[in-house]
């Protein structure tokens, strides 16, 4: 078995230990190099081009959002999951906007960070629900204003497999983490994506969810 290759760059050692801790009693999982700063997050991804870089969004020796970006630069295939304690919405809209694709509290539950690095190297991304429910209201707000109402959609005409991809979709996933999750193929979960904007009169993915948050149906 092909195994997940894993760099964790935070300059807590404490932090670093919790890591590799939870990282050996993963049978799918390798830590392939540790490191403290920003520099060293670049060098070693650029050196070992890991599956999932695993890094504090407070890293010393330059912005850790600039480390996001050249880390996508020198090695794309990399998938970048912010480990932090800022729980604000302007820290995790810079993280994503930067090139993260994962975005983990420290105070998360231990059994979020293999779920998390393990969505990351599947393709998907990874917000935590209390994240992903302020950043959607936020959107929600942004889109039509504080004072405007969501239309009312059909949302009782969704099937329960639409539900479940909506569900998903909210989640981050991609149409194939989708398909592999529900045992369909790509083709198929496209046309349920297709199928429930057209049903929640949304344009997009993102969309869809801030629908689906506000009708209660992402629980």
């Amino acid at each position: 078995m092909e195994r997940i290759r894993v760099l964790v760059v935070d300059d807590h050692s404490v932090v670093r230990m919790g890591l590799r801790a939870v990282l050996a009693e993963q049978k799918d999982m390798e830590l392939v190099a540790e490191g403290e700063s920003g520099p060293q997050a670049i060098a070693l991804a650029e050196q070992l081009k890991p599956d999932v870089l695993m890094m504090d969004l407070t890293l010393p020796e330059g912005s850790s959002l600039e480390v996001i970006s050249e880390v996508r630069r020198v090695s794309p295939a990399t998938q970048i999951m912010v480990f932090t304690t800022q729980d604000s919405e302007p820290y995790l809209l810079d993280a994503l906007l930067a090139g993260a694709v994962g975005y983990l509290l420290k105070d998360s539950a231990h059994r979020l960070i293999p779920l998390s690095i393990r969505t990351l190297a599947a393709g998907g991304c990874l917000l935590e629900k209390r994240l992903l429910e302020r950043l959607l209201r936020q959107a929600a707000v942004s889109r039509r204003g504080p004072d405007e109402e969501l239309p009312p959609p059909p949302s009782s005409s969704l099937s329960e497999r639409e539900l479940a991809v909506l569900r998903l979709i909210s989640q981050g996933s991609s149409n194939r983490v989708i398909g592999e999750r529900l045992h369909l193929a790509e083709a198929t979960v496209k046309k349920y994506v297709h199928s429930l904007k057209s049903k929640l009169s949304v344009s997009d993915r993102a969309e869809a969810a801030v629908v689906g948050l506000r009708l209660g149906l992402l629980q």
